[in-house]
């Protein structure tokens, strides 16, 4: 019995661009697998929403194919093609004065009759869509005055009227603080619990470490395809931008301004929310912190001109840097920072 889990959309040798010899993205191929979820992220400019919208099938690839159930996308037609992928893009058109159960019915379309009339099961579907992305108390609402984030729920939920098995996102948390990305990010996740397929654009790293089976880069005209974790293994995150100012850290799967961390230090003492709070703090400083936990000394490592001990007392916290010619203690990070800055 084979163990291959068959896919629902596959990319074969997809050449993307303007016109050929004007490539943004050349021999693009892989299998999409029912119910995961795919972050595509690279630098601006590099195809990301090109990608999408081919895959959407609004765009025709310049080379390749794209098969979506083991068929053609030019062999749908666009009712069809509509039951099996919806898209949401990175402007959100607004029609004056629609409401958003009005707005939400649009993705009704594929499946309204002839004058494009609303049956009693397309209003079902309707409000469990605007349920389902946490809007029932906006129903009547007009979308032109919701907030960017309302706005963003109401189109997932377009999306998710139409009811297909796949949804393309492009940049859906683009602008938004965080408890509306968060917000978004978990109605997608519960797309994938489902049985979903969800594909969606980011800039936004913490998003495919948190959330994504697997990732797709585009870099250097190439999609890269893993998991998060092999990608990281292979340095494909540090590869991304070893052109520019920034570099990856792998200990906190973030990216510093390259060179950040160019002088070490030792943290040791009290642990927990102090300890990492404090260790952002430093890096932010521009050191690279080793911490030593074993003991709250300092230690005698001679790679560590700087050793900072935390410390607490009656409730309080106090931070002890300790260098070749001096010891200082202080109560706060900000005079931690300041002391560091002036004077290491």
């Amino acid at each position: 019995m084979s163990n291959r889990i068959s896919s629902i959309l596959n990319l074969e040798d997809l050449w993307l661009g303007y016109a050929p010899g004007a490539y943004l993205v050349k021999h693009a191929t892989d299998e999409i697998r029912s119910g995961e979820m795919i972050a595509l992220a690279g630098r601006n400019g590099t195809g990301k929403s090109t990608l999408l919208r081919t895959i959407a099938g609004i765009q025709k690839p310049v080379k390749g194919n794209v098969q979506l159930q083991n068929r053609p996308l030019s062999s749908y037609s666009p009712r069809d093609f509509a039951t099996h992928i919806s898209f949401v893009g990175t402007g959100i058109s607004l029609v004056e004065k629609l409401t958003v159960f009005e707005m939400v019915a649009l993705g009704r379309h594929p499946y309204t009759n002839w004058w494009g009339k609303i049956m009693e099961k397309d209003r079902h579907k309707i409000h469990q869509s605007i349920r389902f992305v946490g809007m029932e108390d906006f129903t009547e609402a007009r979308v032109h005055r919701l907030s960017d984030g309302e706005r963003q729920r109401v189109m997932i939920a377009m999306a998710l009227a139409q009811d297909t098995r796949i949804m393309i996102l492009d940049e859906p948390t683009a602008f938004l603080d965080i408890p509306n990305r968060i917000g978004i990010l978990e109605v997608l996740n519960k797309l994938k619990s489902q049985g979903r397929t969800v594909i969606f654009s980011t800039h936004e790293f913490d998003n495919i470490f948190s959330y994504a089976d697997k990732v797709w880069v585009i870099h250097n005209e190439q999609l890269l395809v893993g998991a998060p974790e092999d990608l990281g293994i292979q340095g494909t995150y540090e590869h991304i931008f070893s052109d520019s100012g920034v570099t990856f850290d792998r200990d906190n799967l973030r990216f510093l301004r390259r060179g950040s961390l160019d002088r070490r230090l030792e943290l040791s003492g009290e642990q927990g929310m102090v300890s990492y709070w404090t260790r952002r703090a430093l890096e932010r400083g521009g050191f690279r912190v080793s911490e030593n936990y074993t003991s709250g000394k300092e230690s005698n490592d001679a790679a560590h001109a700087i050793s900072v001990i935390i410390e607490k007392r009656q409730g309080h916290f106090s931070w002890n840097i300790h260098t070749e010619d001096t010891n200082r203690t202080f109560e706060t990070l900000y005079d931690v920072m300041g002391f560091l800055t002036q004077s290491v």
